[in-house]
């Protein structure tokens, strides 16, 4: 499936990715039925999987994973995404913090 490219939103502040992709990256990619961009053009790690989770909230799903971590989670940025025959932005929670599962149980206690 073809691409389309996303801009990254994230806070001044902090980072709370844990080193995610768009802690450093202000453009990521979605996969989309009228992308236009080549996925083998572009770094696997900026490429992330479109959610629909119900009551509005949409998620983008990081595709690589990291072995033998916790994730993808929610780090805190967001994408704006033109879609749609009429261009309209979405906006997608993005799913690309990884931790260890020792921090991982830590946090969901």
């Amino acid at each position: 499936m073809k691409l389309i490219r996303c801009q990254v939103y994230r806070s001044a502040l902090a980072d709370s990715t844990n080193g995610g992709v768009t802690a450093k990256h202000n453009d990521i990619y979605m996969e989309h039925p009228t992308g236009d961009i080549d996925p083998e053009k572009v770094d696997r790690s900026l490429i992330f999987k479109p959610e629909d989770c119900g009551d509005g909230y949409k998620r983008l799903v990081a595709v690589q994973k990291k072995e033998n971590m916790a994730g993808p989670c929610f780090g805190g940025n967001i994408a704006m995404v033109r879609v749609g025959p009429n261009r309209a932005y979405e906006f997608y929670h993005i799913h690309d913090r990884f931790e260890s599962w020792e921090l991982n149980a830590l946090l969901s206690t």
